[in-house]
């Protein structure tokens, strides 16, 4: 029986850091790295998850930034104004987007709906309802992580985690009934000190971090003994592998990859099953292509006859 992997991120590991465009909503490499790798590679028992809490986070976090950035720039093009003047240069300025914060707001939410029906591997945790405010509550007074000690205005409080606890109790009441195993993603030193074993009992939960979302696939591939083909399927999708096939075999691809086997044999290779249209029939072919993705032979899927050598 093959069990469940259930992969949850915190806000922190779906946050692009670098070189982000205030004008689209995206999430960090990681996060992109693995629902491809999961795509690409037909992995049936890895399930994404992201708490609706860490969503709108993020949206916020990216609110924030969006107002600060425009502040910036605004006073950097009035100074570089200001110079152009002196040498009699005319700057002219477009905002195709001049929002406030709520407008932005608004607008980054309905960007991120759109982004996550094209990741639609995705699912959302939604926020625990009122049942764990109690438990939440007690999590505070007793200062139970992730809540931590901290000051403001050399006032002591223990308030600081609120984020962090709806994120764990959301979780714990969202598997509930499931046993599979849950990694939970995340960068956050405070959530990484947790006691997971206490928090979720008998569940097989772990906290992991990676830097890299190359990093998070070798983990998997070891994890769950198998190869990632994303590189081949991307060939495989590409028109340069669909018209070699149409022009060498005379027939029209339907769908240029169903799924995509490593076979190490006395050479390594990968067999790509296909579906083409020839004499107005579909074909079920498989496609062999060597390491570096050169053609090696196509056959027929059901009888295993070789239709073409490259």
């Amino acid at each position: 029986m093959i069990c469940n992997l259930n992969i949850v991120f915190d806000t922190n590991t779906i946050k692009l850091v670098n070189d982000v465009n205030y004008a689209r909503f995206e999430m960090s490499k990681t996060f992109t790295i693995l629902h491809e790798f999961v795509k690409n590679n037909n992995i049936d028992n890895i399930n994404i998850f992201i708490p609706q809490i860490c969503i709108d986070e993020l949206l916020v976090q990216y609110s924030e930034e969006y107002k600060i950035e425009k502040k910036e720039f605004e006073k950097t093009y009035n100074d570089l104004y200001l110079r152009a003047e002196k040498l009699n240069w005319n700057l002219n300025l477009i905002k195709l987007d001049d929002l406030n914060y709520k407008d932005y707001l608004d607008k980054i939410t309905k960007l991120s709906y759109e982004y996550l029906e094209e990741y639609n591997l995705t699912q959302i945790i939604p926020n625990c309802n009122n049942e764990c405010l109690p438990l939440i509550i007690k999590r505070s007074l007793d200062r139970i992580k992730p809540f931590f000690d901290g000051k403001c205005s050399k006032k002591p409080f223990s308030d600081a985690g609120f984020k962090d606890a709806i994120f764990i109790e959301s979780i714990k009441q969202f598997f509930t009934e499931n046993n599979d195993e849950i990694i939970i993603i995340t960068s956050d030193k405070v959530i990484s000190e947790i006691n997971v074993y206490k928090e979720f009992e008998a569940k097989n939960v772990r906290i992991m971090k990676f830097d890299l979302g190359i990093e998070l696939v070798n983990f998997l591939c070891d994890k769950l003994k198998i190869d990632d083909c994303s590189k081949q399927y991307s060939f495989c999708k590409d028109s340069y592998y669909i018209e070699t096939l149409e022009n060498d075999l005379r027939c029209k691809v339907v769908d240029s990859v169903i799924r995509i086997e490593k076979i190490e044999d006395e050479y390594t290779y990968y067999k790509v099953e296909t579906i083409i249209e020839k004499n107005n029939l579909l074909k079920s072919i498989y496609v062999k292509l060597d390491e570096i993705n050169n053609f090696d032979e196509a056959q027929i899927k059901e009888t295993g006859e070789v239709i073409y050598t490259w």
